[in-house]
């Protein structure tokens, strides 16, 4: 998914044993869209990647020196922050974190980062964790974080290279990214304040101990819409059924209709919104055969299963949800989409529902790309063409902003208006 289309980033490296993997990074950027990376190396940062080995990677001259000049005389530190779109520096050391807390420009990196004074700059730390935890360094954080255009991923916990473990890994890749592309989101404020909850991949439901109903849904379309809502400044929890993820906001792994349902209602209550993504099992082995079950059922010639409805969680959150809350729901079908998918809109009270076509192939269940129509509680439709799921998750949600959340804070702000004249007239009279 080409998430850093056309951008130009710039990839600034420091002195540690994390350094080796600014090599992956670079890479996946390109695969990711990026039209160019430069990178800018600290001498230290030398002693642990060759600058060789970052230019067969980045396709491009390696800056090393504070005072190089550009091809066009320029010094390099004023044109990369002309050119670039982003400056990227992994691993930040505490000795970097220092300089760049207290503008101190004595190398190429440090010196390109005070240039970037109106463009994003992410800065990702890389330590033991007592360095990570001493006061001073926490208070250079402070600082850092203060900034308006700078972005400091936080460090995983984990096992270190010194062998300790502690706070103060790299983060993963996957999450870098993610800010990374949130500090360069045209609407990276958009959603600022709202509480999302977001159901992603396909529920399953047990026959006995290793049999199970499922589907073959991915959940990319819900995790898709998870990273875009946090691109654009959510609070976001998704409820997903795919191990392992990686991600910077809150997750909770489950697998059933009943796990996805009480953590779905719960967080609910609290929640602005709710995107079901989710392709929840319409039907469960009865409660009754499955308490017959002992262990594995044993081949036979045939077997006959029981199934019953599992829970309808939009159905029960729909009718009951708040003026203040929206709730978007998901219509996979195979024929008749759309008739089937307005038909679900209403019934569970949605306030918008995004219909794809499962028969096709080309999109949808385990693609990464996506053709959908959206179709709202007012009648209106709007048609998604064919494209990645990370585009198809911001249209779906610019969509739903325009169409709710913006009318909605205009109202309220009219009507915060209309009391403030209130009480002026009656402070007046």
């Amino acid at each position: 998914m080409n998430i850093f289309a056309n951008k130009r980033i710039a990839i600034g490296i420091t002195g540690g044993i994390a350094a080796y993997k600014a090599c992956d990074m670079i890479r996946q950027l390109y695969q990711k869209g990026a039209s160019e990376v430069v990178a800018l190396m600290t001498p230290s940062a030398q002693t642990f990647v060759t600058p060789l080995t970052i230019e067969s990677l980045t396709r491009s001259y390696v800056y090393k020196e504070s005072m190089e000049n550009s091809e066009d005389g320029v010094p390099t530190h004023i044109s990369l922050a002309q050119d670039m779109d982003a400056l990227l520096i992994m691993p930040a050391s505490a000795n970097t974190l220092a300089k760049l807390a207290h503008a101190m420009a004595d190398n190429i990196v440090t010196t390109t980062a005070i240039t970037f004074t109106e463009k994003p700059i992410v800065i990702v730390p890389a330590m033991n964790t007592r360095m990570w935890e001493n006061p001073l360094v926490q208070k250079n954080l402070r600082i850092l974080r203060s900034q308006e255009n700078i972005t400091v991923v936080p460090p995983e916990v984990g096992e270190l290279a010194c062998g300790e473990y502690g706070e103060g890994k790299l983060a993963s890749l996957e999450t870098i990214q993610l800010y990374l592309y949130k500090a360069l989101h045209p609407q990276r404020r958009l959603y600022k304040e709202k509480r999302v909850v977001v159901t992603a991949g396909g529920t399953t439901e047990p026959i006995d101990s290793v049999r199970s109903i499922t589907n073959r849904s991915s959940g990319k379309m819900g995790v898709a819409i998870a990273d875009e809502l946090f691109a654009m400044g959510a609070d976001v929890l998704l409820l997903h059924t795919i191990p392992g993820l990686d991600r910077p906001y809150r997750i909770i792994c489950l697998e059933t209709v009943e796990e996805m349902a009480r953590y779905t209602k719960r967080n609910f209550k609290e929640a602005d919104g709710l995107v079901m993504a989710a392709a929840v099992s319409d039907f469960q082995v009865s409660p009754n055969q499955r308490a017959r079950i002992n262990g594995k059922i044993k081949k036979s010639d045939e077997m006959m299963l029981e199934l019953v409805k599992t829970e309808d969680i939009l159905g029960e959150l729909g009718p009951s949800k708040r003026e203040d809350q929206f709730i978007v729901g998901f219509a996979a079908e195979s024929d008749h989409v759309l008739m089937h998918a307005r038909e679900k809109l209403e019934r569970k009270h949605l306030d918008m529902i995004v219909a794809n076509d499962i028969s096709r192939s080309d999109i949808g269940f385990g693609s990464d790309e996506n053709e959908v129509t959206l179709l709202f509680e007012d009648k209106e439709r709007i048609d998604l063409p064919k494209a990645s799921k990370s585009m198809i998750a911001r249209q779906l949600l610019l969509h739903l902003y325009q169409k709710y959340l913006a009318r909605r804070e205009e109202e309220s702000h009219d009507g915060a208006e209309s009391v403030e004249q209130e009480k002026a007239s009656d402070s007046h009279d």
